[in-house]
This record gives C-alpha cells, sequence and structure tokens, in this order.
C-alpha cells in the first residue's frame, strides 16, 4: 500500500494550527509509512516533522483541489485528503477496507444538509469534504470557478462528485462525529465524541469554545 495523507488549512489561529499538529501526529502513528503534505495558506505556525509543506496559491478551494505535489504521484498512490480540524486516532473500519483496495472511493457520511445547489444531486449520500479518500489514478477536479469559496456549494460538489465516483467505502458519522456541542441547533446531536475520531466544526472561525476544550483533552491525551 502507497499512501499519500493531505491537510489543507486556511488562514486560522492557533487553536486551528494545533488541531492541525495533533491529527498530524496522530495520523503518522496509524500510517506511518505514508507520505504527509501539508497545503496551507501563509506561513505555517506549527511544524511538524516529516511532513511536506506546500504554500497554495490563492483562492480558499485551491487548497483542497490543486495537487502543487503532483511530482509525488507515479499511479499507484492512495490519497486521504483531511481539513486541519479532523482528528482520527484510530482507523475506521472502512477505511482500512479502502486501503485495501483499488478500486472504491472513501467517503465520511454526516448527518445534515449543507449543499447548496448540489442538493438535488447528493440526495442521501450526505458525504463531507472532512475527509474523502481517492483511489489510485483518481482525481477529483476543482468545482465551477463561480463556486470556489463558496462553502455550501464546495460541499455539495465533494459529496456529489464522490457520489457519482463508486464503489465506496465508507467512514459513519458514530465512527467519527462532528462535534458542535455550542451550536444553537444542532448541539442535541453533535456533542458525543465519535469511537475512531472528531470534527471539530467551528473550530477554524472561532465559535466552538467546547471543541477547543476538546482539542485541549485530546492533546494532553495523545501529545
Amino acid at each position: 500500500m502507497s499512501l499519500i495523507v493531505r491537510w489543507q488549512i486556511g488562514s486560522f489561529g492557533e487553536p486551528s494550527w494545533r488541531a492541525l499538529r495533533l491529527s498530524v501526529m496522530l495520523m503518522q502513528r496509524l500510517v506511518p509509512d505514508a507520505h504527509f503534505i501539508v497545503v496551507h495558506q501563509g506561513p505555517p505556525a506549527i511544524y511538524v516533522p516529516s511532513v511536506t509543506y506546500c504554500p497554495q496559491e490563492n483562492l480558499y478551494s485551491h487548497g483542497r483541489f490543486e495537487r502543487p505535489y503532483a511530482a509525488m504521484f507515479d499511479g499507484t498512490q492512495h490519497e486521504l485528503i483531511v481539513e486541519n480540524d479532523h482528528i482520527l486516532w484510530t482507523i475506521p473500519p472502512g477505511m482500512r477496507r479502502w486501503l485495501e483496495r483499488e478500486d472504491a472511493t472513501l467517503a465520511w457520511l454526516v448527518d445534515w444538509d449543507y449543499y447548496g445547489n448540489y442538493a438535488e444531486r447528493v440526495g442521501g449520500f450526505r458525504a463531507c469534504p472532512g475527509m474523502y479518500g481517492l483511489p489510485p489514478g483518481l482525481h477529483m477536479p476543482m468545482p465551477p470557478i463561480e463556486e470556489r469559496g463558496d462553502d455550501q456549494n464546495e460541499q455539495g460538489w465533494v459529496a456529489s462528485w464522490l457520489r457519482e465516483h463508486p464503489p465506496h467505502e465508507i467512514v459513519t458519522h458514530e465512527e467519527v462525529s462532528c462535534y458542535m456541542p455550542n451550536h444553537d441547533i444542532l448541539k442535541h446531536t453533535h456533542s458525543k465524541v465519535g469511537s475512531c475520531g472528531v470534527h471539530l466544526a467551528g473550530l477554524n472561525r472561532g465559535w466552538s469554545p467546547g471543541g477547543e476544550q476538546l482539542l485541549a483533552e485530546l492533546e494532553r491525551k495523545y501529545l
């Protein structure tokens, strides 16, 4: 198995870089033979050893879809795309199966609708760009230029594209939860920590003090 794990991070503050550090270091323990890449806006605030850092050119979306590290690909690698606030401490079963296949995409399915113009195309396949995986030889293109940087349409593009590229292996919301204990509406269903990991939604935008508290707890536990 040859694997590239790539994170994307915008121009966010100190908690976001701490989350990225924890995410990277835990992934290095889970898949130590992989190549680790961080695509970032602005100068990195925290460096982790054995990681390649690649500055992105301009728009937010470019960091998710462009491959400034394309020379590292020879057509044999799986690619796992992870956001900075997505933290795994155990490999979910669906991810393990995905790594053992060469024909499947990996999707993390959540339990909300946030897909902009793509809601109809997404349907019930509620994938989230917080984490997804591509098999050898497959690359997700950029969304239409007029939609780049629009959060809803970007999520919809990713979810619909993954849906339209089966077969799939799935990571569930119970395995990796979206943790939003301060959200006015979703806090009732998004205050649990997953069995394999967690996505600290709102951390990058500074409206998740509960997420910052959990991040500190995870740092004490794992670093």
